[in-house]
């Protein structure tokens, strides 16, 4: 499959100035609940850095963002019960805690497990926020950046400013990153001829590795499965979507096995989630339909559902454990 790393950057730049509208609507931050579930109370209510909670949401949660609103759902199953408006972006990822990370413009919003009300708002200033993805190891909190001629990732550590950046001098475009179980940090992007790229930066280490082997791969969504790290790639609008496992070795990468996922057919790239024996993904048209297969097996999706998405696109989903119930990505 070829990769067009030019165009997914064209809709990397449309997605910020989506955002930016977004942020100027004169409706405000709100929350809002499906019919029947809970009444919520505005997101903005109470104290400054209080929190609103979904009520007693002890179970996991799915959060999908848009580009006009931030969405929670029961998960699996998929019941929307709250949408936060104003609060779109481009990037999703959540950490042990049940924590949940949001990238916009130019920052990033971290929601506890439930809430719909950022409890920490972190500063990118000067960079377009894209993808994340949050260390199990040491918690640190690691976000895709773009700055209109060039990108890098910044590494917050702890989940806390100010950040490190790093960037690696044979990429120039950032798109996803995927820590695995032992802290090494996985990223994809497109070089200055827009050809595919893949590195690492080990634990520890201050500069990246590039990976060879997979170049015929596409850029996509990139996570830990507990067993490898997996490329998620996105058909464009065809019949099926595929996820890679890949077998890293030093700066040698292979494909030790792939799941093809029918009827995966987003029309704009999206950051997707593995949990355990679960693949999600924006999927539909327009990106405005979320649906779950099973993994490794995948195949036909296993539940579909849709939400308040008529005039959103949705860029990104996480899942939320409970905090008592958080464990690495790993088939249970």
């Amino acid at each position: 499959m070829a990769v067009n790393v030019a165009a997914l950057r064209v809709q990397l730049l449309l997605t910020s100035v989506v955002l930016i509208l977004g942020s100027c609507s004169p409706s405000g931050d709100s929350v809002s609940t499906a019919p029947g579930v809970e009444t919520l109370v505005r997101a903005h209510e109470g104290p400054p850095g209080s929190q609103v909670r979904l009520g007693r949401r002890r179970g996991s949660l799915l959060y999908a963002v848009g580009s006009l609103a931030l969405y929670v759902f029961t998960y699996p199953a998929g019941k929307l019960i709250a949408k936060v408006s104003g609060h779109g972006g481009a990037g999703a990822c959540s950490d042990q805690s049940g924590n949940v990370f949001v990238t916009q413009e130019n920052q990033i919003e971290e929601y506890a497990h439930g809430g719909t009300a950022p409890i920490e708002t972190l500063g990118e200033p000067g960079f377009l926020a894209s993808s994340c993805s949050v260390d199990p190891y040491s918690g640190d909190l690691a976000v895709m950046n773009d700055s209109g001629t060039s990108g890098n990732v910044a590494i917050y550590p702890g989940a806390h400013g100010p950040p490190r950046l790093y960037s690696d001098p044979n990429i120039r475009y950032y798109y996803y990153c995927g820590y695995d179980s032992e802290g090494n940090l996985f990223i994809d992007g497109g070089t200055n001829t827009d050809a595919f790229a893949f590195a690492e930066l080990p634990f520890g280490n201050q500069s990246f590795i590039d990976i060879s082997g997979i170049s015929k791969l596409s850029i996509g969504s990139v996570q830990w499965d507990g067993q490898y790290v997996t490329i998620s790639n996105q058909s464009g609008g065809g019949s099926r979507g595929k996820i890679y496992r890949l077998r890293v070795s030093g700066s040698t990468a292979s494909v030790a096995g792939t799941t093809r996922l029918a009827k995966w057919h987003p029309h704009i790239l999206a950051q997707s989630w593995i949990q355990g024996r679960t693949f999600t993904a924006p999927s539909g048209v327009y990106s405005r339909e979320i649906a779950i297969w099973e993994y490794p097996f995948g195949g036909k999706s296993i539940r579909s559902f849709g939400g308040p998405f008529a005039k959103d696109r949705l860029h990104a989903v996480a899942v939320s454990l409970a905090p008592k119930r958080a464990f690495l990505n790993s088939v249970p």
